[in-house]
């Protein structure tokens, strides 16, 4: 006799088989989701298909090859194959996007669960701090931090993340003020539980959801940003795959050899219209005023 799913299963497996109904309706956003999952998966396995030795070998002889059968994309002024070079750097810009969107999630999220349940004079130093951030455009302040940091990859991130973080904390915040008025919130607080452990376990799980969508549509802003300070020369060195980089080497030789500012120019196009179009379908699967 085959075993029949609880019951209580029914409500989550509908509300799924809506979502991913909702999400096949648009195919835009589909086409957007494919492109991130394949991008994502190309990300993690670039370094399995393609040796790392490929960013540091140097083949003068085979420099600004136009593209052929033999090198799909051309080569660089390295003598690299571009396309090989394009792979390696999406692995670089997709992995700092994704370590800097954690960090802002992690850092937002505690600061923005604290703040609104805290409240008080926290709430309020938070509040105005969030604000100075605010009141300066995000890609200047980023180029200020990490003009200070000095150049690096990891100042670069370090920068970016400190520029991202309050987005995330005001959200949260606005979210747990009408999270900790419920009755299940004072009902803990009679049972003796501390707060810590309220806000952890209960509040966050319970409000986190917007965030986590709201940092999908940022992947792609991330991405545009972290490659735009590549391209000022904040982020990697010559050698480094990096989509942002190979921008900045490939406009000395825009006439000579276009394909080396169109292809990483165009890599990042797509990798971050995707992102963004997955990051749409993801808020309207979730978001039932939405979609209902």
């Amino acid at each position: 006799m085959a075993l029949q799913r609880p019951s209580s299963w029914s409500p989550a497996i509908a509300e799924l088989k809506f979502a991913l109904h909702l999400l096949l309706q648009n195919k835009v956003v589909l086409v957007g989701t494919v492109i991130s999952v394949g991008v994502l998966i190309t990300a993690a396995i670039g370094p399995i298909i393609i040796s790392p030795e490929v960013a540091t070998s140097i083949y003068l002889p085979g420099r600004l090859d136009p593209p052929s059968s033999a090198h799909w994309l051309g080569t660089d002024d390295y003598g690299r194959d571009l396309l090989q070079i394009i792979i390696l750097s999406t692995r670089l810009d997709i992995s700092a996007a994704l370590i800097i969107v954690g960090a802002d999630l992690l850092i937002g999220v505690l600061l923005g669960a604290f703040s609104g349940f805290v409240g008080g004079k926290f709430d309020e130093v938070m509040m105005r701090i969030t604000d100075i951030f605010f009141s300066i455009p995000g890609l200047v302040l980023a180029l200020a931090v990490a003009a200070a940091l000095g150049r690096g990859l990891n100042n670069l991130i370090v920068a970016i993340i400190i520029v991202g973080w309050p987005g995330y904390t005001r959200i949260l915040r606005g979210l747990v003020l009408a999270e900790k008025e419920r009755l299940y919130v004072d009902a803990l607080r009679s049972l003796g539980i501390g707060r810590f452990r309220i806000i952890l376990r209960h509040v966050i799980p319970n409000t986190i959801y917007p965030v986590l969508v709201q940092s999908t549509l940022d992947l792609g802003g991330i991405i545009l940003t972290f490659a735009g300070l590549s391209f000022l020369g904040f982020g990697a060195t010559a050698l480094t795959p990096e989509l942002g980089r190979l921008i900045t080497t490939g406009q000395s030789y825009i006439f000579q050899a276009p394909w080396l500012v169109a292809f990483p120019g165009l890599a990042i196009l797509i990798i971050s219209l995707a992102f963004n179009l997955m990051g749409d379908g993801i808020r309207d699967v979730l978001d039932p005023r939405l979609r209902r």
